[in-house]
Order: structure tokens, then sequence, then C-alpha cells
């Protein structure tokens, strides 16, 4: 018996929520390096500078584009 695909409209909700968790997990990976930052600064995440966070992203291989 021959599996039936499924309609198209869910096909495309999941290709849009595949989409979608790429970017949530590289803003998880952002907040995550704020917080360690902002530990070890003793300050809070909105007071790291974004360079600051931006190189320590790259150091760590993620891809960042350029502002």
């Amino acid at each position: 018996m021959a599996r039936k695909l499924p309609d198209p409209q869910v096909r495309h909700g999941v290709s849009r929520r595949t989409l979608l968790a790429g970017a949530g997990m590289a803003m998880g990976q952002a907040a995550g390096a704020a917080a360690a930052l902002a530990h070890r600064l003793g300050a809070t995440p909105a007071a790291v500078p974004l360079d600051v966070i931006r190189r320590t992203l790259q150091e760590h291989a993620a891809i960042v584009p350029e502002p």
C-alpha cells in the first residue's frame, strides 16, 4: 500500500517552521553569549557592546552577517 503524502498546506507549514528554527537558534546563541559576557563583566546583557557579542560569536564559529 502506497503512503499518502501530506496535504500541501501541511508541507508548507513544516517548511516555514524549519526555516524559522535556524533564526531561533541563532537568536538563542546570541542571547546566551550576551548573558555569559554580561556575567563575566558584572553587567546586564543590554550593557554589553554589540561588537563584543559579534566578535565572541564569530570566535565560536557562528555565522554573523556584517552590519
